[in-house]
């Protein structure tokens, strides 16, 4: 199934997934996107999210996380040892799980909605 069409309207779809994740109750703040949410965009754009490989579009939107599982991964050890620094050394507070889950999902969700936008876009490109 290389229907373009169907591509461009998942496409279209994974920006509003994107946008309403990015603005739901846990992940923004006070109704607003959050600068993590932005930078996680970015990072999965920079580390080369999103490749569009399968034949359906049941498979491309599995292989936009599953060919990105190990970079999912380092993000989210990246991102428990930065937050915790950041704590520990310039605020000066003790451990915060509840801010150091906050901040990994924020990322994760972030890059996994990411990926998925991109793939689309690349199966829709003629």
């Amino acid at each position: 199934m290389n229907n373009k069409y169907i591509y461009m309207v998942m496409a279209g779809l994974g920006i509003v997934l994107w946008y309403l994740v990015g603005k739901s109750a846990y992940l923004s703040t006070e109704g607003a996107l959050t600068d993590n949410w932005r930078l996680g965009t970015i990072l999965a754009v920079g580390l080369g999210f999103g490749n569009g490989s399968g034949n359906n579009i049941i498979e491309v939107l599995i292989n936009s996380i599953k060919d990105h599982i190990q970079q999912l991964i380092s993000i989210a050890v990246a991102m428990v040892v930065g937050i915790n620094v950041w704590i520990l050394l310039v605020e000066g507070g003790a451990f915060d799980g509840p801010r150091v889950i906050h901040v990994v999902a924020t990322y994760i969700g972030a890059a996994i909605t990411t990926s998925i936008i991109i793939s689309c876009f690349k199966k829709s490109a003629p």
